[in-house]
């Protein structure tokens, strides 16, 4: 059965990149395009497509708006946020609202796909520029440390470099070791570099901590 998409988007060149992308490949179905946040929500509506496709600037009701919306209804699809803009802000922002996945519109054609897919499995996904910076927005938000329950303390996140930042978010989603590597551009080994790294730095024993540690920071949703 083809996975079944939806387009929101108030530029028509920006509709017709992402058209073109998807209906190359043979499993991607196109079931409906809108200009504008209320658009995408009765498309949906009526559609009941597996995964929509956000634009995040949209004029009327904005994707952030939309996503809230479209998170609520009987049968939510998967949503994709697109946004002109690597905001780490923006990108918790859609997410919180109920969005799976945020890509800047300059990434690669097959970025999306692998995004299509990935969200498909119940999966988060985020452009691999964006990971890190979403983990050190949320640092920044954070007025001191303090002690969690796990005894890690919060300044112990500020220890972590950059790289440590985007894998915890990635290994924190469950994406596997290859699948970071694909993400970031790094080889396994580097992967399971910076996972050793940062348990050490943060006093944990098991990725099981460590899942525990990001929902309960506020990195990922329960």
């Amino acid at each position: 059965m083809a996975i079944r998409v939806c387009i929101a988007d108030d530029q028509e060149s920006a509709r017709a990149m992402l058209r073109t992308n998807l209906a190359s490949q043979p499993d991607i179905a196109i079931v409906g395009e809108a200009e504008d946040g209320f658009g995408a929500v009765a498309l949906c509506r009526e559609k009941t497509p597996d995964i929509v496709l956000l634009d995040i600037s949209m004029p009327g009701m904005n994707g952030i708006e939309a996503a809230q919306v479209l998170a609520g209804l009987p049968v939510p699809p998967r949503i994709i946020a697109l946004s002109m803009h690597d905001d780490a802000f923006l990108a918790a922002e859609i997410l919180k609202a109920g969005a799976q996945a945020y890509l800047t519109k300059d990434c690669e054609p097959g970025e999306i796909l692998r995004a299509v897919r990935t969200v498909l499995g119940g999966r988060s996904y985020l452009s691999a520029g964006i990971a890190g910076p979403v983990v050190d927005n949320f640092i920044r938000r954070k007025s001191g440390p303090r002690e969690n329950r796990s005894g890690n303390s919060e300044k112990d996140l500020f220890r972590l470099t950059h790289r440590e930042r985007q894998v915890f978010r990635y290994l924190a989603l469950g994406l596997t070791t290859r699948e970071i590597s694909e993400h970031l551009g790094i080889s396994c080994k580097t992967v399971e570099t910076h996972r050793t790294n940062l348990l050490n730095k943060l006093g944990l024993n098991r990725m099981a901590d460590l899942i525990r540690l990001a929902i309960r920071e506020g990195l990922i949703d329960p």
